[in-house]
């Protein structure tokens, strides 16, 4: 609700020209429609990661474009991270398998 809500609010006060929008999300649907038809001058452009494209999404934005998986893997922090305490935060086992784990669970 809040990406909606400051995507609409951000295009009314033309605080920007176009918005890269990374989700599949298609609750964000009506919110780029409104961008889109009231906002004159405002383009919205989705980017999706593999396995979550969503369609209606898609077709309400200016553009849209699938972000490659191998692009997604280089982009992520290593599997374990460390912070300066020692504490370790680790990935969900689901990441290191890819898009098809996600998909299948």
């Amino acid at each position: 609700m809040n990406i909606a809500l400051h995507l609409v609010r951000d295009a009314r006060g033309e605080y920007y020209d176009m918005a890269l929008l990374i989700s599949g999300d298609s609750d964000l649907a009506p919110a780029v429609r409104e961008v889109e038809d009231a906002c004159p001058g405002r383009r919205v452009t989705v980017a999706w990661a593999p396995m979550r494209k969503s369609e209606e999404l898609c077709a309400s934005a200016s553009s849209s474009f699938a972000i490659g998986e191998r692009h997604l893997k280089q982009s992520q922090l290593p599997s374990i991270v460390t912070d300066p305490d020692g504490y370790a935060l680790c990935q969900p086992v689901e990441w290191w398998r890819g898009p098809q784990a996600i998909q299948s669970t």
